[in-house]
């Protein structure tokens, strides 16, 4: 099967991380069945002269990347800018990646060959390089760590940062990003968890598929790991409500908030035997604290953190 993919990825005046991932994007290593584009969507009213020099200062094996700009504020709006142009201009696959983020040689040639025709999508892991500054229990946090499932395993979601999704799914079914998400964070979430409802089919999961985040500095500390937890918790809480329904919703988060409470003393011990990061405990009170605030529109983040 031939595959035409545009590689998707949204930015708002992160020039210096759009050059490293757009470098990396160049450097794909790819089988010959599939041609890859790429699409730049800038969330602002104009794109900056500083975006169009970075984008047009590398050597593009095809065309030059296609740079849109997006002026409804939040990502939900700029992602599905790009999404409607993989729709209007018939590829068959939408690859994305976070403008912060770099991806090995490999990452899209071993999406590809883990694509089947009983998966609407496949992730992958974003790793990330955390600064090294003397806080050994604060740069182990899971949080930093990301997901971890094994190669081959089945889910209903993954997330823009690392994924490769069927576009004639997509089509048949009208999925697209939910701008109610645009302050709070989690609208690829829901995406990808209405695709494989509406598609029936599941995501898989490739490991060795990465792409790589380094974690800036504003982003080591305490209070941002725990906002971060409840900003999770909370979208979490809406992504289940428009899913499931208000009490269903309601249910599966009152579910999720006990588990993650009641397993947290079991973290604490972990981190006083040096097993864990004694953050960990405290983020998963937090994250199921979100979880039961988050059905409140009031106590909704009002800032992606």
């Amino acid at each position: 099967m031939n595959m035409r993919i545009l590689v998707s990825i949204c930015t708002l005046d992160r020039d210096e991380g759009l050059r490293k991932c757009l470098e990396s994007i160049t450097r794909q290593i790819l089988p010959s069945n599939v041609s890859v584009s790429v699409c730049v969507t800038v969330n602002k009213d104009s794109i900056s002269d500083s975006t169009r020099e970075i984008v047009h200062s590398f050597d593009w094996p095809s065309e030059t990347p296609v740079l849109l700009a997006e002026s409804r504020p939040g990502i939900p709006h700029a992602r599905n800018r790009g999404l409607q142009h993989a729709l209007d201009n018939n590829y068959t696959h939408i690859a994305f990646i976070d403008d912060d983020a770099f991806a090995a040689p490999d990452w899209l040639g071993r999406l590809v060959d883990s694509f089947g025709d009983r998966w609407c999508a496949v992730g992958g892991p974003q790793k990330s390089i955390v600064p090294s500054l003397g806080r050994p229990s604060l740069e182990a946090s899971k949080i930093y760590a990301g997901r971890k499932l094994a190669s081959g395993a089945e889910t209903w979601w993954t997330a823009t940062n690392n994924a490769l999704a069927d576009l004639s799914e997509i089509r048949k079914h009208g999925i697209r990003f939910d701008s109610d998400f645009a302050e709070c964070g989690g609208s690829d979430t829901l995406f990808f968890w209405q695709l494989t409802r509406a598609s029936g089919k599941s995501i898989r999961w490739n490991a060795e598929a990465i792409v790589t985040e380094p974690v800036p500095l504003s982003r080591m500390s305490a209070l941002w790991l725990f906002r971060r937890a409840y900003r999770y918790g909370a979208s979490g809480a809406l992504i289940h409500r428009k899913v499931l329904g208000r009490w269903q919703g309601f249910k599966a988060c009152a579910i999720n908030a006990a588990r993650l409470i009641l397993k947290s003393p079991s973290a604490f011990v972990a981190a006083a035997r040096g097993r864990r990061s004694m953050f960990d405990g405290a983020t998963d009170i937090v994250l199921g604290i979100g979880y039961l605030l988050g059905q409140f529109r009031a106590a909704r983040p009002r800032r992606y953190v």
